[in-house]
């Protein structure tokens, strides 16, 4: 069974074009999802030991926690 953490923005893909409310689509939180993914994505090829390669990145595999913080 796999079990996973509840994240209620849902993934990045529903946050940019499905969601109603407007007012968190700001620049300001799209620059902090992408720089958000980027770090993430830095840490699974750079610090893990072995590194781990997520050969499959898209917005609706980006899960987006309240804050709204990528986690992958």
């Amino acid at each position: 069974m796999l079990v996973y953490d509840y994240h209620m923005n849902g993934s990045m893909y529903e946050f940019l074009h499905m969601s109603d409310d407007y007012s968190r689509r700001t620049w300001d939180t799209r620059v902090q999802i992408a720089v958000g993914t980027a770090c993430v994505l830095e840490y699974l090829h750079e610090v893990c030991s072995p590194s781990v390669l997520h050969k499959n990145i898209k917005s609706s595999n980006v899960l987006l926690d309240a804050d709204p913080n990528p986690h992958l």
